[in-house]
């Protein structure tokens, strides 16, 4: 067994689910715990050499790790924080370049600085099953002994190299498991060259690239109930440009395919393309619903990537995410992408709300038969909805009622949904809790006949 041993002695863990969230991250993701060992190994004793990248390019093929974690900590969300910005201020002459603080704006900057408070002992393990050769392993203690903090500069870190995980009173476990609710980010082999990439991008302002060589690993908290496993994993995009209604979720998300297919071109996988039998990506559009103030407007996309995808067909689609910034709109005019969604990341774009485990489910657009019965009554639409829903994949629901209003603020009604077969906005619920994302009907993959979790309708 491989172990590392990661203690904070000041108590704390510093990190953000997201740039600019207020959430801080629990527990830490086994990749950032992964690049700190790749900054110790460059920054500590004499740099990178030919051992230390292979005991990190050992690593890295290694998968999921298990996690032991304090069972008592404080994940409350950071309060807004105002500082100085030190913008990147455009000067003429010889200063030009430079960086200052705005001279507008110097106050006005809200921050965040979210951290997890270490109620028990302050120490996790992150262990794996296989056991390194003895001098990759002794190559791994040199460079864990050189982490300074794990997370931002804030969360100071002792690292070291264990051969076992030593038994701590009330903690949590981990496990990597196919139908676990909890998401990780891990890397996957070729991460180590990936981050070299990065670092030599050191120009100002650079559009970060998604990053093609770290997946999103499901794990369960011992204890915790199963679901089925998710199908998709959900990559959000921030959407800017002509305001558009969820009634044109088609029409906007098969511009996105479009652009993506241009980008990649002939080579463009099977998944994109939608001409095979296997599972295809699906277009979500992250609207702004749900809450009293709700505009319906989408705010962005989410495309959902098949888990089945190969690791080769995954690094193609998002190398082709990374270039894509602007779209061609239906009607010609341009629209704005943006992949790392910045500050205040709006509920509707993170992943949570649409791929959380729940029983209750409700549409936010309306679910287009894939069969529509020949009467025309409330049981009829149910039994043809319940078809739908199998058709997806989807488990038959224990309750169903059929509506021509969504139970989401600000989703339109379904008759404003343009289609010569009937559609209806439904609320369902699964006898136990199922992974989301939840699609059903004609249209599934490109946004209609999405579903949210029901427990978010009134929350925003």
């Amino acid at each position: 067994m491989f172990v590392l041993q990661i203690a904070f002695p000041g108590g704390r863990y510093f990190a953000a689910t997201s740039e600019g969230s207020p959430t801080p991250e629990w527990p830490p993701h086994p990749s950032r715990v992964f690049s700190a060992l790749v900054a110790a190994a460059y920054r500590s004793g004499a740099g990178m050499s030919a051992q230390r990248r292979q005991a990190l390019l050992w690593l890295e093929a290694q998968g999921a790790p298990g996690l032991q974690t304090p069972a008592q900590v404080s994940t409350a969300d950071a309060p807004q924080t105002y500082v100085p910005p030190a913008d990147w201020v455009k000067t003429k002459g010889a200063g030009a370049g430079v960086q200052l603080e705005h001279p507008v704006l110097r106050w006005r900057q809200a921050h965040y600085f979210p951290q997890v408070v270490l109620v028990g002992e302050p120490v996790i393990h992150l262990y794996w099953q296989t056991n390194p050769p003895p001098d990759l392993r002794q190559v791994l203690d040199d460079i864990a002994a050189g982490v300074t903090h794990v997370g931002t500069s804030h969360s100071m870190a002792l690292v070291c190299v264990l051969d076992h995980v030593p038994p701590v009173a009330g903690s949590t476990h981990y496990h990597p498991d196919p139908a676990g609710p909890v998401q990780l980010r891990v890397c996957l082999p070729g991460r180590l060259a990936e981050l070299d990439q990065l670092f030599e991008r050191t120009a100002p302002r650079v559009r970060r690239p998604l990053p093609a060589s770290e997946g999103w690993h499901s794990y369960r908290q011992r204890g915790q109930l199963a679901v089925a496993p998710s199908a998709f994993e959900m990559i959000a995009l921030r959407y800017a440009g002509p305001r558009y209604e969820l009634t044109q979720a088609q029409a906007l998300a098969r511009c996105l395919r479009k652009a993506l297919m241009s980008q990649l071109g002939d080579a463009a996988p099977p998944a994109l393309h939608g001409h095979c039998d296997l599972p295809h990506l699906c277009w979500l559009p992250l609207a702004d619903v749900g809450h009293r103030h709700a505009s319906g407007m989408i705010l962005g996309i989410g495309l959902g990537l098949p888990v089945s995808l190969s690791g080769a067909e995954r690094q193609q689609i998002l190398a082709g995410l990374a270039n894509l910034s602007q779209i061609v709109l239906p009607d010609g005019r341009i629209g704005q992408l943006q992949l790392d969604p910045p500050r205040n990341t709006p509920r509707a774009l993170q992943a949570a709300t649409w791929f959380a485990a729940a029983r209750d489910w409700a549409t936010v657009t309306p679910v287009i038969l894939d069969r529509p019965p020949r009467r025309a009554d409330a049981p009829a639409w149910q039994a043809a909805i319940a078809q739908s829903l199998q058709l997806a994949g989807l488990p038959t629901p224990e309750q169903i009622e059929v509506s021509t209003y969504s139970e989401f603020a600000g989703a339109p009604s379904a008759l404003a949904f343009a289609s010569k077969v009937p559609r209806f906005h439904a609320r369902i619920r699964f006898a136990a809790a199922v992974q989301g994302p939840v699609l059903a009907g004609r249209g599934r993959h490109f946004g209609v006949g999405v579903f949210r979790p029901l427990a978010a309708a009134h929350g925003g």
